[in-house]
């Protein structure tokens, strides 16, 4: 699209912002050419690439067969991994994104031929030696909850695995968290995004349609919406999830303010690696060993540095060095504390294996009021709580009071 912006000021924006790695995109955006370099300026590995196409009219496929082998030949040139397919948005469907319970579906011989078309991609990327995921899409023939589980069942779990946008599932009112534990051996790659309530009450009472969801501001940045992102990653932490996540930021691209066009999906980037931060989401490649002094996990069996976003803040965010603690308020002071003690989980696993350890740290034998309290606990968006200064615990802190 003329309206996209430029695809070397985007990739600058998503080393910049502290990301490994960045998809491919539509064949034709990305230079082949200079593809490469770029990659190596700015330290990014190419992790997958996609298609956005219209597979369930057959005589599409050609051209989308062309492409898939475009894509194929650069992925497999840089070392990619994964082959997203996208199904196109549908006329018949674009109006009634994130209403599940009003859309039309395709006829059975369509959707035959819709999963047969989607097996002849994936047997295209095979043969390259990448893996083929498939993304449910908001506004496409496959959106909603039974469709998903549907094409599951009829699609060979050898040759199509599972790419779960966890916002286009909570756009259409599913659980992303408990899809991903459903089909958690089947998805060896995610998209996070976020999605705003507010915004999708709106759009759901006013029966407006997908594209006005994109322009209204639906997709916001992570930790803003309704996407629970601790109880997604303490779910992949579980099943042993140790691939690459695409974080997106869908944008309206078509806005006149051209500069706009960048700089606003690069700021909402930004905000999105400060938020994962925050959970305990870092470079595997840039850890090292914590000191004496430093966090030793928080009771999600993350390894986040501090323990919550407020400590983070304080130590100078996230890219700082560790923070005085005899410096902190009284109560960071009880946060710090706590982490001493969650990070005893650390070292009953050494002592009696990881799955002991994760059985105890997530055992609930405890009394109705204490489970009520804990419930209560995790439930709470205590980083909303901080912000709005309606608490002075933020979280992690909370668990200690």
């Amino acid at each position: 699209s003329p309206t996209t912006p430029p695809w070397d000021g985007v990739l600058r924006c998503i080393a910049e912002s502290g990301f490994a790695g960045t998809e491919l995109g539509p064949v034709g955006y990305y230079d082949p050419d200079r593809l490469g370099g770029l990659l190596k300026q700015y330290k990014l590995e190419l992790i997958a690439g996609n298609i956005f196409e219209k597979l369930h009219e057959p005589a599409e496929m050609p051209a989308i067969l062309e492409k898939t082998h475009k894509s194929c030949r650069i992925l497999k040139e840089h070392g990619a991994r994964f082959f997203t397919i996208v199904p196109h948005i549908a006329e018949e469907r674009v109006a009634t994104a994130g209403r599940p319970t009003e859309v039309q579906k395709l006829p059975d011989d369509r959707w035959k031929q819709f999963m047969q078309a989607i097996v002849q991609v994936a047997e295209v990327t095979k043969s390259y030696g990448i893996q083929c995921t498939l993304h449910p899409h908001s506004g496409a023939w496959l959106e909603t909850e039974d469709e998903i589980h549907r094409a599951m069942a009829d699609l060979p779990a050898d040759l199509v695995y599972l790419c779960l946008d966890v916002g286009h599932c909570a756009y259409a009112g599913i659980d992303p968290v408990k899809m991903y534990r459903r089909y958690a051996s089947r998805t060896p790659f995610l998209h996070f995004k976020d999605i705003d309530g507010a915004v999708l009450a709106r759009l759901q009472t006013q029966k407006l349609g997908f594209w006005d969801g994109v322009s209204g501001g639906v997709f916001c940045p992570l930790g803003h919406g309704v996407v629970d992102f601790p109880a997604l990653l303490r779910a992949m932490k579980a099943e042993g999830f140790s691939g690459w996540v695409t974080v997106e930021q869908d944008a309206d691209n078509k806005i006149p303010d051209v500069d706009a066009r960048l700089q606003k999906p690069f700021e909402c980037c930004k905000l999105n690696m400060q938020y994962l931060r925050s959970l305990g989401v870092v470079d595997p490649a840039a850890a090292k060993a914590p000191d004496a002094s430093s966090y030793m996990g928080r009771f999600d069996g993350s390894e986040a540095k501090h323990a919550s976003p407020a400590m983070a803040a304080m130590a100078g965010a996230a890219d700082s060095k560790e923070a005085n603690v005899s410096m902190l308020p009284t109560s960071t002071k009880w946060s710090v504390l706590s982490s001493r003690m969650e990070g005893l989980v650390a070292e009953l696993s050494e002592l009696v294996s990881n799955q002991d350890a994760y059985c105890v740290s997530h055992s609930r034998a405890e009394g109705k009021a204490m489970c009520a309290v804990r419930e209560k606990m995790l439930s709470t968006p205590w980083a909303d709580e901080w912000a709005q200064r309606r608490t002075m615990f933020s979280y992690g802190e909370e668990m200690s009071t």
